[in-house]
């Protein structure tokens, strides 16, 4: 939580105790690569003192939403960056949020999302991947898409 100093009593609560993340870099979906992910994996053992790094993958489109796991309460996506690019994406627990809804196309947004999340590789049926797995979002209201 970031706190905000000079207090005005006419701004909403929510405006000095906003939730923040702090993210290593903003990323496009072109360059969530394999390297990266290795990259990454190099930097292991992550936990308290050495946290796996955070991405902020801005103007991100869902242009695939399918719930899945016993309970369907986990998306599965796919996200397009502005210059065609994708990349699959994870969504852990999204259906007991409003990040879910808002992914899956049942809530209006009000400009380009961006979602936070980490890198990893994966592998289904033998092959090797690169997964986003997100884990949080926010719209940015007032930015053009």
């Amino acid at each position: 939580v970031e706190r905000r100093s000079g207090y005005d009593s006419s701004l909403p609560l929510s405006y000095y105790l906003a939730p923040t993340l702090t993210v290593e870099a903003e990323v496009i979906p072109a360059s969530l690569t394999a390297q990266l992910a290795g990259t990454f994996t190099q930097l292991a053992p992550f936990g308290n003192g050495n946290p796996e790094p955070l991405l902020a993958l801005s103007k991100a489109q869902v242009s695939y939403a399918r719930p899945v796991g016993t309970t369907q309460e986990h998306l599965k996506l796919r996200l397009t960056g502005l210059d065609g690019s994708g990349v699959d994406a994870i969504c852990f627990g999204a259906m007991t949020t409003p990040l879910g809804p808002a992914l899956m196309g049942k809530t209006p947004l009000d400009g380009p999302l961006t979602l936070a999340g980490h890198l990893r590789m994966s592998t289904f049926n033998g092959r090797e991947k690169v997964d986003f797995q997100v884990v949080d979002g926010k719209v940015d209201k007032g930015s053009s898409r």
